[in-house]
């Protein structure tokens, strides 16, 4: 799942032929989600897992240093 949000923020903005640029509309809904996984995850204290199948791997990370963190300030 955290792999598919990645994907999704990759493409969050629509540029129209006029050159308008908006955001999608689902990267509210993926920012809000993100936010929810990753609070469950350090109360139950997931981040700290070295299991190879992790959902928190390095494209979750570059996710949350880029768009995430973007989103949230």
């Amino acid at each position: 799942m955290t792999n598919r949000l990645a994907e999704m923020s990759e493409q969050s903005q629509v540029t129209f032929q006029t050159g308008n640029i908006i955001r999608n509309g689902y990267m509210g809904f993926v920012i809000n989600l993100a936010k929810r996984i990753k609070q469950v995850a350090s109360s139950e204290n997931l981040n700290s897992q070295d299991d190879s199948q992790s959902v928190f791997n390095e494209t979750w990370e570059t996710f949350l240093a880029g768009e995430y963190e973007r989103s949230t300030e």
